[in-house]
């Protein structure tokens, strides 16, 4: 029998930052002591700030008080129950320590989470638990043994810090964000396979379960992501059921990412998921969903940002947008790779290519349409085409488009449907006095009435069939022979 596991979220810490100039930084504390009952024992557990322990350090040389020593300050505000920093620089950091009461009579494992509103402090800000830091925004799950007497409970204090590095330049002058602090605690041996909750979904995916499945639609709390950490490996199976990413805190116009993937995670079923998208650092293979991008300011249905993306099939949509930035249904970064063996890939955005690669992708199967452009190769990636049914339908952009890197078409359909417009609408456009190159092997091209190209572009024909004459493309030895069609058949030597 699957079990099912309620998360008691026992503190959560919002701090308001204003960093540099005129600085103030309050932490506002609040707890919710929900008492979890797991099969036979229960989870009881309870965290405070311990307001005396507030210190100021200034390059890690301890200022034996709450006064950094450029002349901000870190104190506790009675009126207003905040902790509050003012005028942190470079080099400063805060640190205070958070007491946790463990009155269980089962075995517990607890956990430091942080989010950062915004994107630059995200990155510049360093925070620690326990003197181990944050690293994707969560920290590892520690053990708490059952008390010697649940009824007395156990106490334990762990610190915390918030430091702006010596190395923080000018960029982080006047930022403001909030960021919120969360002490989590779940049973010890928690086993999270049925979940109907956004909460247990977070348990579940963190601690690495190795099979998750949804039994309920799943909406994610403003500002929230989940994020599966490296050392993770799980499968979660949508089944027919939707997540609901929640906007980015302060946001009306972008939601968050649903998921942010480090670990070995594989997501199959036939349900939905609606976000700015899903993040992958390590390695994503995706065998069935639908996954809608649907901010029409940026975001793509899959956003892979390192390590390797394996689509095996599903639904990848963008949602419908008139100007840039828009969303995508997939964007490769440098230095990572994706495969593709399958899969329906809409982009509705009139300027946005559909796929988009800045990586090493190979495509074996899919069918994507779009209105602007199927593939978009940019940066110094490298693609690789063996598949496929690809299909632009829009007056100002091109089936397969190349600013960098190197191309290779050794099969698939590759259709326009708009007569050309100002921007060309080519079947592949590479650009001129750029390192980009295109070499097609095989495949069919098929202009209704676009070119294949323009003159002077690194477009090399070795194979395949076309509407228009490629003889301008041809590679050395190569010859063109048109069929009863009247289609132009390259032939090699």
């Amino acid at each position: 029998m699957k079990k099912q596991l309620i998360l008691s979220s026992v503190l959560a810490i919002l701090l308001c930052v204003s960093l540099i100039a005129g600085a103030s930084f309050a932490i506002f504390t609040s707890g919710d002591n929900i008492d979890v009952s797991v099969t036979s024992g229960t989870v009881q557990f309870d965290a405070t700030v311990l307001t005396n322990t507030l210190a100021a350090f200034s390059l890690d040389v301890d200022q034996n008080g709450t006064v950094f020593e450029n002349g901000g300050e870190v104190e506790f505000d009675a009126n207003t129950n905040a902790l509050v920093i003012t005028n942190i620089t470079p080099g400063d950091e805060a640190r205070f320590t958070i007491r946790m009461t463990n009155t269980s009579n089962v075995k517990v494992q607890y956990r430091v989470k942080w989010a950062v509103e915004d994107t630059l402090l995200n990155t510049g800000l360093v925070a620690t638990a326990d003197g181990n830091r944050i690293v994707n925004n969560v920290s590892a799950w520690t053990e708490w043994d059952i008390p010697a007497d649940p009824t007395v409970g156990e106490t334990k204090d762990i610190e915390v810090s918030v430091e702006l590095p010596y190395t923080a330049g000018n960029d982080y002058q006047n930022k403001t964000a909030n960021i919120y602090f969360t002490v989590e605690a779940v049973q010890g041996n928690a086993i999270v396979e049925d979940v109907s909750t956004f909460e247990q979904l977070d348990v579940a995916l963190s601690m690495g379960v190795e099979n998750v499945s949804l039994t309920e639609n799943i909406v994610i709390p403003e500002g929230k992501t989940i994020v599966v950490p490296a050392d993770a490996k799980t499968t979660l199976d949508l089944g027919a059921y939707t997540i609901d990413a929640g906007y980015q805190t302060g946001s009306t116009t972008k939601h968050t990412y649903a998921i942010d993937n480090y670990g070995d995670l594989t997501i199959k079923g036939d349900g939905v998921i609606n976000a700015r998208g899903i993040g992958n650092y390590g390695k994503l293979t995706i065998d069935g969903g639908t996954f809608n991008a649907i901010d029409t300011n940026g975001g793509a249905s899959v956003w892979q940002y390192a390590g390797e993306l394996v689509i095996n099939g599903g639904t990848f949509t963008s949602a419908a947008a008139s100007q840039q930035p828009a969303a995508s249904c997939v964007y490769v970064a440098e230095n990572s790779t994706a495969t593709i063996n399958g899969g329906t890939f809409t982009a509705n955005a009139s300027l946005t290519y559909a796929i988009i690669v800045d990586g090493n992708i190979t495509i074996n199967d899919a069918t994507v349409t779009s209105h602007h452009g199927a593939l978009s190769l940019t940066s110094n990636g490298e693609m690789t085409v063996n598949g496929g049914t690809f299909t632009a339908d829009g007056t100002a952009g091109h089936v397969v488009y190349a600013s960098a890197g190197t191309a290779t078409i050794n099969g698939g359909s590759f259709t326009h449907t708009v007569s050309p417009a100002s921007g060309g609408n080519c079947i592949i456009y590479v650009d001129k006095n750029t390192s980009a190159a295109v070499v097609v092997t095989g495949g069919e091209f098929n202009a209704v009435s676009a070119s294949l190209s323009a003159s002077g572009m690194n477009l090399t024909v070795k194979g395949g069939t076309f509407t228009n004459d490629p003889t301008a493309f041809l590679a050395n030895g190569c010859t063109v022979n048109q069929n009863a069609n009247g289609n132009y058949v390259v032939v090699a030597p």
